[in-house]
């Protein structure tokens, strides 16, 4: 399971000329960022990033202890990873009770031992919170992190790189780097202080500074935003590392050479795992003029969830960042939820007779069912929405032809989704499952809007970057990240995925739906079918820039349909 918590045990040596690869020995720790099904894998260890072959290493068991370098100097405090929300709802690894390392000066306080060893930043320049997780630092501490002699903390690497946009610029943050790699001794050290110095901090404070580099171009270089800053690192790289650290300044070179020829940001490429074979597809006898009743609910699911997940896929960290800072929606994907839902209610409530809705409801259901099945659990929830919404959940003579095994289903499907209590059951779900998996966007969206709404950019009084903050966004976009790295194994079968589109696009919107259905078979305010007041038509919704409904009369929107119109 793909998880940024999840830490595996070298079982080999591993070491490679390819600047990308990660270099550890056997026995060493190393945390896990992603896994692709071709075997190389993304991971940490000792502040570096980089990838390896899955075969060199063991996932470390449920019972397997870990201790950090920190660890052994303080008590086991904990970051949550969630304010005021229990850890094991956003937390998915099965150790995710492992502690996450701390900052350095939790490990070393001031005076420990000489000090020319000591950090460089003012106290005044970082708080702790009562965990001991940086809780707000000035950007010129924050760099002191990042490249620390001694203690190094992943954690405030990762977060620091997916977030650093959102307060400097990578011409500052490179300026910075720069600036720490030409860190110079105190003055008054005597030749043998000077030594130990250059051993103890200087020499691997630039071999952090060097790693930074490295990650940053391989994984959080923008071309369209940082290509006028590649000829500034390079002077850097040519005029001064190359004469400290020969190789880690070649490694530097051959990077920025290649992100100067490329034209534009590649995305990544996963690769399918081939030894694992995808179900035969479930084609109906009629391919040429499909029908919805006739199409095998599995295949139905198999198709919207290589549309889902495709879509997911695109979703890059910069636009999770930007949900948080800019307000932008990912609004793809929440205009595809959205279709789903219109389909199912407007094909539902287009069939005349009670019982021909009633099966078409059975299929829907079906269909969800078959998604959660598939770890669909973003097109699931479309489904099941729709079908707790008060146009369809009034249609009591319509429900008196769906089968218990069919309202169960529903009922079962709808629970796993409920709001209450910060949407336990889908977290579990969410928690339990193999990817790949298509998560309930809603819900990591709204936990992003709430740490937007809840959280300052600045800490108050001390005006120091709120680097809580980032964590906490940090984290979302990690775990959704870790999800994107798992593909599906399914075939496409283009006339039905065709089939689903032309239907979804047909719903633009609800007040197209109402147009087009008859006055006779919608809906009343006297919950039956076939009686409906002719006067009585639900109001056109209010639709957002993001494209989602807000008119709370009708609470159509996928997010309004779960939260307000809840089926008892």
């Amino acid at each position: 399971m793909a998880t940024p918590l999840l830490f595996v045990r070298a079982l080999y040596d591993f070491s490679s000329s390819d600047p990308t690869a990660l270099i550890f020995k056997r026995d060493d720790l190393i945390q896990v960022l992603s896994q692709s099904e071709n075997g190389w894998w993304e991971g940490l260890h000792n502040g570096m990033q980089g990838g390896f072959p899955s075969r060199f290493v063991a996932v470390v068991s449920d019972i397997e202890s870990y201790s950090s370098p920190v660890n052994s100097t303080r008590s086991n405090a904990r970051c949550p990873p969630y304010p005021g929300r229990p850890s094991h709802h956003i937390s998915r690894s099965s150790i995710s009770s492992t502690d996450i390392p701390l900052p350095p000066t939790i490990g070393r306080q001031r005076g420990d031992g000489p000090s020319y060893l000591d950090y460089d930043y003012h106290p005044s320049e970082i708080v702790f919170s009562f965990e001991g997780c940086v809780k707000g630092a000035s950007l010129n501490a924050l760099i002191e992190l990042l490249t620390v002699h001694d203690v190094h903390d992943s954690n405030i690497t990762l977060t620091f790189l997916l977030t650093y946009r959102t307060f400097t610029t990578t011409r500052e943050f490179l300026e910075l780097l720069t600036k720490r790699f030409m860190i110079s001794s105190p003055y008054g050290l005597t030749a043998d202080e000077l030594e130990v110095w250059q051993e103890k901090k200087q020499t691997p404070i630039r071999l952090r500074v060097f790693n930074i580099m490295k990650t940053w171009l391989g994984h959080y270089y923008r071309d369209q935003e940082d290509l006028e800053c590649l000829a500034q690192l390079q002077d850097f790289v040519r005029d001064v590392m190359l004469a400290h650290m020969k190789f880690a300044g070649n490694c530097l070179l051959q990077m920025i050479e290649r992100k100067q020829k490329q034209p534009k940001d590649k995305p990544k490429d996963l690769v399918p795992n081939d030894s694992i074979q995808p179900p035969t597809p479930m084609l109906p006898k009629r391919m040429k003029k499909l029908e919805f009743l006739e199409i095998e609910p599995i295949e139905l699911a198999r198709q919207l969830t290589l549309i889902d997940s495709h879509l997911f896929g695109q979703i890059g960290s910069d636009e999770w960042i930007r949900r948080v800072w800019q307000k932008r929606s990912v609004s793809v994907v929440i205009n595809f939820s959205n279709q789903i839902a219109f389909w199912t209610v407007g094909s539902i409530l287009q069939q005349q007779e009670p019982k021909v809705r009633g099966n078409w409801i059975k299929h829907h259901i079906a269909v969800a069912d078959a998604c959660w099945q598939l770890n669909n659990l973003n097109s699931m929830a479309a489904i099941v929405m729709a079908l707790n919404s008060a146009p369809i959940h009034r249609l009591k003579k319509t429900w008196e032809h769906v089968n218990n095994k069919s309202v169960q289903t529903l009922e079962k499907l709808t629970q796993s989704v409920a709001p209450s209590r910060n949407f336990v059951r889908y977290r579990e779900k969410l928690h339990s499952v193999n990817p790949p998996v298509v998560p309930f966007l809603a819900v990591h969206l709204t936990d992003l809007d709430f740490i937007a709404g809840s959280s300052p950019d600045t800490l108050k009084k001390t005006n120091l970057i709120n680097f809580s903050k980032r964590m906490k966004v940090a984290e979302i976009v990690r775990q959704m990240t870790s999800y994107q790295n798992v593909t599906y194994r399914l075939n496409r079968v283009p006339p039905i995925e065709t089939f689903i589109r032309d239907q979804i696009s047909s719903q633009k919107n609800i007040t197209d739906l109402y147009e087009d259905v008859p006055t006779s078979v919608l809906p009343s305010a006297d919950a039956t079918d076939g009686a409906a007041n002719p006067e009585h038509r639900p109001n056109t919704p209010e639709v957002d820039e993001n494209g989602l409904i807000i008119n709370h009369d009708i609470e159509w929107s996928a997010w309004n349909i779960l939260q307000s119109s809840w089926k008892n």
